[in-house]
């Protein structure tokens, strides 16, 4: 277990000072446990819940790279006897945006992934 003594210091750093990361390939970072640090990682998951037509999940303060969403994966589950039209509307600075047809009651399950495919 990495501690950061409650300092809220990033588990990983980039330094881009000489200039900022324009190709990134086979990082993965993930499934840390930290004590008083901020866990950075190249996949996320989150959860939402609402009565929404518009869901965002922001993953800036987690994910590693900024503005670099490669892969989402997302799940709707409506409660009620709604059946909504539903769809990923935006993927920018490592937000999210899933938008429905009409204001729905519902869980939204978002993975997002910031290396390449596999």
């Amino acid at each position: 277990m990495f501690s950061g003594l409650n300092k809220g210091v990033d588990i990983v750093k980039l330094d881009q000072s000489n200039s900022p990361f324009n190709q990134i390939d086979q990082v993965f970072v993930a499934r840390n446990v930290v004590r008083g640090m901020n866990i950075k990682v190249t996949n996320a998951k989150m959860s939402l819940l609402g009565n929404e037509t518009s869901w965002t999940a922001d993953f800036s303060k987690v994910l590693l790279f900024p503005n670099l969403v490669k892969h989402v994966v997302y799940s709707l589950s409506a409660n009620g006897n709604t059946f909504p039209n539903h769809a990923l509307r935006n993927v920018c600075h490592n937000r999210v945006v899933i938008e429905t047809d009409e204001a729905v009651n519902a869980n939204v399950f978002v993975t997002v992934d910031q290396g390449n495919a596999s």
